[in-house]
């Protein structure tokens, strides 16, 4: 008998503590529940369009501005740079390659050539 008197027993704090156990546990879940609703949010307001075709790059001859179009053979209109306007374009590669310094340019012959002696070579 003494034994189910004691498990009927309960502590005079136990409503702030099961109070304090709730708040806990809203604390670790709000985050998440935040996250889950930005994600939610997100998914229904961008919604991604795929389209078929290809990506081309293509780089203007007058200039050398890069450009690429998606789903079409030949850019139309003009370059994107406001300064060119150019309406010519030859393809280009996806990355731009690195322009190579050929031994015969990077060797001097007789040593670095000043300002100096330039005009008396001509």
């Amino acid at each position: 008998q003494q034994a189910s008197k004691q498990v009927k027993l309960t502590s005079l704090y136990q409503s702030e503590a099961d109070e304090q156990d709730f708040q806990d546990r809203q604390g670790r879940l709000k985050p998440m529940i935040q996250k889950e609703e930005l994600t939610e949010q997100l998914t229904s307001t961008h919604k991604v369009k795929v389209k078929g075709g290809y990506k081309r790059f293509w780089e203007c001859s007058t200039c050398g501005q890069r450009l690429t179009t998606v789903g079409v053979k030949y850019p139309t209109g003009t370059c994107p740079r406001t300064t060119c306007r150019g309406t010519t374009f030859k393809k280009a590669g996806m990355i731009r390659a690195p322009k190579v310094v050929t031994p015969r340019d990077e060797l001097l012959v007789r040593g670095k050539e000043h300002g100096k002696f330039l005009p008396i070579m001509r």
